[in-house]
């Protein structure tokens, strides 16, 4: 019984989309630091105020917006393009062409000379890369099914977290060596190989046609549709504060780590090498749990860990530098961002319906996205005033919460399952009323 759990779970991993989804989740995490912490440490190292530097975060708001676009991404088709590819394809393709062109120029123009223009390419290198996420979170939520969506969140999240690994310590090192135009210059260059990817990942026949809904508006239909849904609410309130604790320790480790002691080429051996062998293990890890028990379970434990990690940085607050100290903390944070981001995609990819599965899913996510801005912009002035301990510990808390939404979002899913069970035997006459 044991050995066919494990084959089944197995094979998942032997479709070729599969693998494609770690080229993909490569793409979508490439420009995600250069606009965030990367970022933020160039704007520290030109001697940028914490509260200015929270302020730069704003430029992720896209990140947020994107369900405002996401309909017209699944429904309308491209011109020209569009002759060649099918609809998501197309908004994909056109989308990583004008992140590697956006990502180029915001090498160069300095943040210390035009901070405002600085500021303006950012924006526009989250803009699209906002939209190509739209593309390739909608291609994994059509391609695989239930049973594989605990391996499609691992391989994206361990894809996604490899970019930001290139975007991390490879942005911080290419800077090192040479200067932060050139650093930002070749990474554009990593935006190709997803490019590839795209063009190659198979898609359903439904998808290959141009045939889309017959909707007046696909923003405002695909919106009311979402609000039918049972238990949509307490999924927002969940996304919201299961993301926070991930958001502020993912926003505020730069000027953490900065403001501690640590250099640039120890702030890419801390965060992105080591902390990325982690981040890969808590994705992988969290694929599993997800298939193997069920998504209630494992987005528990990623809170669990996710509380750990928070008071361990709060220790570290305390501590100051401290190599030893330093390897745990960011070993749990590190930890805790791969199962937290693979345990939230298979949660929303598990709740949204068709026909609007994407639009429903980029509109359920970019409420995660929201908590990051909102909040990263914040916790700098919360740290400057109340200290770097007392933010992190305040996150801790955010666990309570959080549990007893997941329990009510569990019961929510069993409630409706029973209510689909009884219709459908009512349906088929089969239904035993004593």
């Amino acid at each position: 019984m044991l050995n066919d759990k494990i084959k089944a779970l197995l094979k998942n991993y032997q479709q070729p989309d599969l693998w494609l989804l770690l080229l993909l989740g490569f793409s979508s995490g490439l420009p995600f630091l250069l606009i965030l912490s990367t970022f933020s440490y160039w704007l520290n190292e030109l001697s940028f105020t914490e509260t200015a530097v929270s302020l730069f975060t704003i430029v992720s708001l896209p990140y947020c917006l994107k369900a405002l676009w996401a309909p017209y991404v699944e429904n309308v088709r491209l011109p020209l393009i569009g002759r060649y590819f099918s609809v998501k394809k197309s908004w994909g393709i056109v989308s990583q062409l004008f992140l590697i062109i956006s990502l180029f120029y915001m090498g160069k123009v300095s943040p210390a000379d035009a901070p405002y223009l600085s500021g303006c390419i950012a924006l526009f290198v989250c803009l699209f890369s906002a939209t190509q996420d739209i593309v390739l979170d909608g291609l994994r939520l059509e391609r695989f099914n239930d049973g594989a969506y605990g391996a499609a969140a691992s391989m994206s999240g361990i894809g996604f977290h490899l970019g930001k690994l290139a975007s991390g310590s490879g942005a911080l090192y290419l800077a090192h060596w040479y200067n932060w135009e050139k650093s930002y210059q070749l990474m554009a260059l990593g935006v190709l190989p997803g490019i590839i990817a795209l063009i190659l990942f198979a898609e359903k026949k439904a998808e290959k046609t141009f045939v889309t809904l017959p909707v007046k508006s696909p923003f405002q239909d695909s919106f009311k549709a979402l609000l039918k849904q049972k238990g949509v609410f307490t999924m927002i309130a969940f996304i919201l504060t299961f993301k926070i604790s991930d958001a502020v320790l993912q926003g505020t480790a730069a000027t953490f780590l900065y403001k501690i002691g640590l250099s640039k080429i120890e702030f890419a051996n801390y965060t992105k090498l080591y902390g990325t062998i982690w981040v890969i293990a808590g994705a992988s890890i969290g694929g599993f749990v997800v298939q193997w028990l069920n998504v209630y379970t494992a987005t528990v434990m990623a809170a669990l860990i996710q509380v750990c990690a928070c008071l361990m940085f709060a220790v570290q607050a305390h501590i100051g530098y401290d190599p030893f100290v330093l390897s745990i903390s960011i070993g749990l944070e590190s930890f805790s961002s791969g199962i937290v981001t693979c345990t939230l995609i298979a949660m929303i990819s598990h709740f949204v319906q068709k026909p609007f599965s994407t639009s429903h899913y980029t509109m359920l996510y970019s409420f995660g996205s929201l908590s990051r801005v909102i909040v990263s912009v914040s916790s700098g002035y919360f740290a400057y005033n109340f200290g770097w301990s007392m933010l992190y510990f305040t996150l801790s808390l955010l666990f309570i919460p959080m549990l007893f939404l997941v329990v009510r979002l569990q019961k929510l899913q069993h409630e409706t399952a029973g209510i689909k069970s009884f219709e459908e035997h009512k349906h088929k006459g089969t239904l035993n009323v004593s």
